[in-house]
């Protein structure tokens, strides 16, 4: 890629820091891979209510990032970031409280829940846009 090609890409998206779009993207994609075979894992054990749980939030999770406009996103770009880290903020009370009141009896459903919200928390706390640098003065 070219200059030129470069310089659209960085248009395309603002900057994004300590945490890139980029990474966020990669961060999320691990998280839908980890909650898929989380959820894969209760079915085999015959933990089925936290097993459709965790494949219903994890669904959830995929059709967000396929739909946000980052680089995660491959179907319609529809989803604004900041709606896409919205979602993520509030994120702990389905994958962190839910569980352990749902079903506190699975130690591994509640703590697969518990570890992704937080992952989840922390990867858009550290995903923050950068402020446009001020435009110097014409004199």
């Amino acid at each position: 890629m070219g200059k030129q090609g470069s310089h659209m890409a960085q248009r395309a998206f603002p900057p994004y820091a300590p945490n890139s779009l980029q990474s966020h993207a990669v961060i999320d994609v691990a998280l839908v891979l980890a909650g898929y075979a989380g959820s894969a894992w209760l079915a085999y054990t015959g933990e089925l209510l936290p097993a459709a749980y965790a494949t219903g939030l994890t669904t959830f999770g995929l059709i967000v990032n396929l739909l946000t406009n980052y680089p995660g996103g491959v179907i319609a770009k529809a989803l604004p970031m900041r709606w896409h880290q919205f979602l993520e903020w509030i994120s702990p009370a389905p994958f962190i409280l839910a569980p352990w009141l749902l079903f506190p009896q699975s130690v591994f459903g509640t703590w697969l829940l518990t570890g992704i919200g937080i992952a989840v928390v922390l990867n858009t706390a550290l995903t923050q846009k950068l402020k446009e640098a001020a435009e110097p003065a014409a004199s």
